[in-house]
């Protein structure tokens, strides 16, 4: 598993921070399609507003053993060059569960726990993928239907020795209207 698939997973996180309801935990069969179909089914009356929104990402630690600090510095500056602005049209919010669903089975990724009411947010998720690695990630934070802010602990064990752990707050911001 590379870090640009681990960065996607995350993002996922922080969108689920629109929630309005209450999540309950994945399912206790350790299915991963159940534990997807709950978590959808939590979010399925997510209020996200359409528009322009902003994700600014602050990676507070990013340890990567066995890699010369110079390779994880630059990492970390290249995941940083600028924030990812995207448009969330008004077919984008109407299906927000719908669209995670999708993500997450593609991910082979399952919630262990998710619960998002009275504007905070806490879940744990992990993804395995096929052989090739295994994403475990936590997230804590706050939300409005407008954005949030997510401090996430991530780690991932990829094929062989390769192991990296990263804290991130993601803070994502309704910035205007869709540009056409």
């Amino acid at each position: 598993m590379r870090l640009p698939v681990v960065l996607p997973l995350i993002a996922v996180l922080s969108l689920t921070g629109c929630n309005k309801g209450r999540a309950p935990s994945g399912g206790a069969s350790g299915d991963p399609a159940a534990s997807v179909q709950a978590a959808a089914k939590a979010i399925a009356e997510m209020h996200i507003q359409p528009g322009l929104y902003q994700a600014q990402v602050v990676i507070k630690q990013l340890d990567m053993p066995g890699m010369p600090p110079q390779v994880v510095a630059a990492m970390k500056s290249k995941m940083l060059e600028k924030p990812l602005t995207y448009c969330i049209t008004p077919e984008d919010a109407a299906k927000g569960a719908e669209a995670m669903k999708e993500r997450m089975g593609k991910g082979q990724c399952q919630f262990n726990r998710f619960n998002a009411a009275g504007g905070k947010i806490d879940s744990e998720m992990t993804c395995n993928a096929g052989g090739k690695g295994e994403m475990h990630a936590v997230a804590h934070g706050t939300y409005t239907d407008t954005g949030n802010v997510v401090a996430s602990s991530v780690d991932v064990a990829m094929g062989g020795a390769s192991k990296m752990h990263m804290e991130q707050v993601t803070t994502t911001t309704r910035i205007g209207d869709c540009i056409q």
